[in-house]
């Protein structure tokens, strides 16, 4: 479970990495935001995997 766990959290990062916006979009106050809800959307669907995956 914990090495799926390590793949998922690869991916993300691989995922973010490739369709974030470049560096000077991101002091945006407005983008800043906007990133931090996908990261909670992606934290959320996360904590749901783990819960799933926990409870069978």
């Amino acid at each position: 479970m914990m090495v799926a766990l390590r793949g998922a959290s690869a991916l993300l990062v691989l995922f973010l990495a490739a369709f974030l916006p470049p560096p000077q979009c991101a002091q945006d106050p407005a983008m800043v935001h906007y990133i931090y809800q996908r990261f909670r959307v992606l934290e959320q669907g996360l904590e749901k995997c783990t819960q799933a995956v926990t409870t069978c």
